[in-house]
């Protein structure tokens, strides 16, 4: 090989970077919804510290299975984040108090929110368009 040619070998420990498969949720939307009425029967509706809502899910700050329980309530659109960093605060969705608070009789209105939810997270939407004809 002539010296003044670049390698186009790869250098050693340099793997090429794969794509990565969509996120999904932790945990399934019928616990989802559970840990949203356990965060709106504490907080109501207001913006609270995410540790907070760790705390009013029996996990200690800065849990991973909490933090997975916090990233499954986001992706399914039944929380979201006001603020960033240690300021950060958690507060249930338009749509979960849909879910929540919804209590007629006729609750087609409720199943199609939670249709929805359950069809936010970009992996359940992907797998019904490719399992649907």
């Amino acid at each position: 090989m002539n010296p003044e040619t670049p390698s186009t070998t790869p250098s050693v420990g340099h793997k090429p970077k794969r794509p990565r498969s969509p996120s999904y949720p932790g945990i399934g939307l019928q616990e989802a919804i559970e840990r949203a009425r356990e965060l709106y029967n504490a907080e109501r509706q207001s913006a609270v510290p995410v540790d907070l809502v760790l705390q009013h899910f029996g996990y200690k700050p800065k849990s991973g299975a909490g933090s997975v329980v916090i990233a499954a309530l986001k992706k399914f659109g039944l929380l979201e984040y006001q603020g960033s960093g240690d300021s950060r605060r958690a507060r249930l969705t338009d749509a979960a108090l849909d879910i929540l608070l919804d209590t007629r009789e006729d609750d087609s209105e409720r199943r199609a929110a939670i249709q929805r939810a359950a069809l936010l997270p970009s992996i359940h939407r992907e797998l019904l368009d490719a399992h649907s004809a």
